[in-house]
């Protein structure tokens, strides 16, 4: 009787031991889980300003460590309150790949949409002020790296500097960290966001005028006059003003040949087609405007299919205008994302495009008003301006083409919503 009582006291210990240690095995597992995703998460933090190929190595990653995490530990899915704008997009998609002529083409646009929203469900996952601070501090110092790059390139001789993207796109994720470095300049409590922000509009407003980007130009200047609008420095507001007209004036006068005194001539003469940069660059715009506008006519619902740009341009332009500004030269989009969109989605995916952009300020503007910590509350200021920048510089890139740039966007909007 004593040996099985002692058999069952050390069956019940060994049980009670077993299971003490499964819990703490759990535990430390679920730790290094957190830890690990923080890791990841400042790697591609880092990474996002400065290569395409790195941001979505770490991205993968981090998103299989936290969906893991999230099972492991049975974490509840936080909402963003983009989830329908998001699911009319994704519907508008699929209807539109089907009514194209090409369904297996237009698919392979897919694989954006996709990742967007997992990208937005994998930086939302996030809530602490100081991790998403510490996100945000490496994040700048990424694009103050870039920026930097970007000016080296130019005193090296590079006609159009863009850093480690290119010079188009460089421009346009510049429109990212200069809206959130400007909000975050002269943070209180957290003085070293606060200098680094100071850095990154510094260098990264020089690196925006070298790469000549006119799109980027205009959505700066937009976002930047936004922030001023909203804060109330008028005085200051009017001063950038004349001081911007001052700088294209000196630019188109005194040094006509450099690459920004071009994009200013260009600016000025739009349509003139002996300024060079006026013919290769406006006037195609122009052209591919006009083509998109006739597109969207014959094909109102439904466009003519995503991902079928490229192919169908040729089909809209006269054969004068193809000899004269499109021989040797092929676009895989319209050169604006809204007349992109009318052209390849038609007026279904204008709306839910629309739709998505409203749903978007909205819920910026409310979090803006809510915010208690004055941190996230200029965080979440500096994401509306870049918002405001990458839908006024769209008028004139399809910035939604590229994936650093709606990664950069997502990782913001992510963190603030």
């Amino acid at each position: 009787m004593t040996k099985l009582k002692g058999f069952f006291c050390r069956k019940i210990g060994q049980h009670r031991t077993r299971v003490l240690v499964q819990k703490l095995y759990a535990t430390m597992n679920s730790d290094t889980l957190d830890k690990f995703q923080v890791f990841l998460f400042i790697l591609l933090a880092f990474s996002l300003p400065l290569s395409i190929t790195l941001s979505q190595t770490f991205y993968a990653l981090a998103f299989a460590v936290c969906l893991t995490n999230m099972v492991a530990s049975k974490k509840p899915f936080r909402r963003t309150k983009l989830e329908i704008p998001i699911i009319v997009f994704a519907i508008v998609y699929i209807a539109a790949i089907l009514f194209s002529p090409s369904p297996l083409e237009s698919a392979k646009i897919l694989k954006k949409p996709i990742l967007v929203g997992l990208f937005l469900v994998l930086t939302n996952s996030l809530n602490s002020e100081i991790e998403k601070k510490r996100l945000i501090d490496v994040w700048l110092l990424g694009a103050i790296i870039a920026s930097a790059w970007t000016i080296i390139e130019y005193f090296r001789g590079t006609i159009r500097p863009g850093g480690f993207f290119g010079c188009i796109t460089f421009g346009h994720v510049a429109l990212m960290f200069l809206g959130v470095g400007l909000s975050l300049i002269g943070s209180k409590d957290y003085k070293r966001t606060s200098i680094l922000s100071v850095l990154t509009f510094t260098v990264g407003v020089l690196a925006l005028f070298f790469t000549c980007t006119r799109g980027a130009w205009i959505g700066f200047i937009a976002g930047l006059a936004l922030f001023f609008i909203i804060k109330r420095k008028w005085l200051f507001l009017a001063t950038s003003a004349v001081t911007l007209i001052l700088i294209a004036s000196v630019l188109f006068t005194y040094f006509p040949n450099s690459g920004p005194g071009k994009a200013v001539t260009s600016l000025l003469r739009p349509f003139d087609k002996q300024v060079p940069r006026a013919a290769a660059s406006n006037l195609r715009r122009l052209y591919k405007w006009k083509a998109s506008w006739q597109m969207f006519t014959e094909h109102p619902l439904f466009g003519v299919g995503p991902h079928r740009y490229q192919k169908e341009l040729p089909n809209y332009l006269s054969e004068e205008v193809k000899e004269e500004f499109f021989k040797n030269c092929t676009f895989n989009h319209a050169h604006s994302i809204y007349f992109d969109y009318l052209a390849t989605m038609g007026i279904a995916g204008f709306l839910a495009l629309l739709f998505f952009f409203f749903t978007v300020f909205r819920l910026l503007i409310s979090k803006y008003k809510s915010c208690d910590s004055t941190f996230e509350k200029s965080l979440v200021l500096g994401v509306l301006i870049a918002v405001i920048s990458f839908c006024i510089g769209g008028l004139t890139h399809q910035s939604s083409h590229d994936s650093e740039i709606l990664l950069n966007l997502c990782f913001l909007l992510g963190l603030v919503l």
